[in-house]
């Protein structure tokens, strides 16, 4: 939060959102995330 200079809540909120919507997996314990979109978006061009 302190390196992008939002709060602590503003981004606990946006990662819980991301997970409920199944686009953010926990990776780890040690609070490491996995987007889950990126491998549909990696080599795809936009129209």
């Amino acid at each position: 939060a302190l390196t992008i200079d939002e709060t602590d809540d503003d981004v606990m909120v946006t990662i819980n959102y991301l997970i409920n919507q199944g686009l953010l997996e926990v990776v780890t314990e040690n609070d490491e995330y996995y987007l889950t979109e990126i491998p549909n978006l990696i080599g795809s061009e936009t129209e």
